[in-house]
């Protein structure tokens, strides 16, 4: 397997999973069939343009991970977490501020010694 199909896979892969979604599924929902999906996953597919575009939008995963791994940089990070909020429901984005609140809160607290300060 080359370098870029084994990237290509785990990408696809993995991105497809964050979402909750089977092989079938998202072969389903970008109109292709569960095969196509499991191919290119195993990296022993050459897939032509058309067969990667619709499950990088459906996935919303950023090109330059495939093409140019190793080089990207935070906004990456912001991306894929604007998209995981962006799949939330009412209920689960209130759950999310609210840890994610305490998490900072803590965080911010904490002094170079990795103590908490008092206030």
């Amino acid at each position: 397997m080359y370098e870029f199909s084994e990237n290509l896979a785990s990408i696809v892969q993995a991105a497809r999973i964050a979402h909750g979604l089977t092989q079938d599924e998202l072969a389903e929902h970008i109109g292709v069939t569960g095969k196509s999906i499991s191919n290119i996953e195993r990296g022993i597919a050459n897939p032509e343009f058309e067969s990667i575009y619709l499950p990088f939008r459906c996935l919303g995963i950023n090109v330059n991970d495939v093409f140019f791994p190793g080089h990207g940089d935070t906004s990456n990070l912001q991306e894929q977490f604007h998209h995981l909020i962006d799949t939330c429901t009412q209920d689960e984005l209130e759950m999310l501020l609210s840890i994610n609140r305490e998490i900072l809160i803590h965080t911010r607290k904490k002094d170079s010694v990795g103590e908490v300060q008092t206030a």
